[in-house]
Parts: structure tokens; sequence; C-alpha cells
């Protein structure tokens, strides 16, 4: 499938609310999060059943993996898509 960045192998969606936390975004898209450990995983990232689905790029910025349609649905209840 030769999507070599993550801005290739991505949808990028703008927050509506910059200032919502990690956790509340995880909530809404129904995915798991963490407060990060020792291991690699940061704060910014959201898991279904353990896989990666979603980084969190910048403070107003989420980047949600192809593969994840349902979940792109979703962010559009608290996003605008980034063209």
């Amino acid at each position: 499938m030769g999507l070599e960045t993550l801005s290739d192998a991505t949808r990028r969606y703008r927050l509506k609310n910059a200032d919502m936390s990690n956790r509340g975004v995880a909530d809404v898209l129904a995915l798991e999060h963490s407060a990060g450990d020792y291991k690699g995983k940061p704060n910014c990232c959201f898991f279904c059943g353990g896989d990666l689905v979603a980084i969190r790029t910048k403070k107003d910025e989420i980047a949600i993996f192809h593969v994840w349609q349902r979940f792109q649905t979703r962010m559009e209840t608290i996003g605008e898509r980034i063209p």
C-alpha cells in the first residue's frame, strides 16, 4: 500500500475545542487511552484492542489512520476534517 509517512496514512481533523483533554477525545471516539508509560506508549495515542488508531499530533489536531473509518465518522462530532 506504499503509505510511507503519517501524513499519507492518516486523515487529519482539527478539534473544535483545542482544550479538550485526551481522555475526552478517547471517550467520544470510544477508544482506549492511557496516561503514558515507560515502554513508549505516549499519552497522545489512542488504541482499539491494542491497535494504534489515532494520534494527537498538535493541541488542536488528531490524525486517524485510514483503515479506521468508523472512528473518522465519530471524529466529525468534535472536529473538522483538514483537506
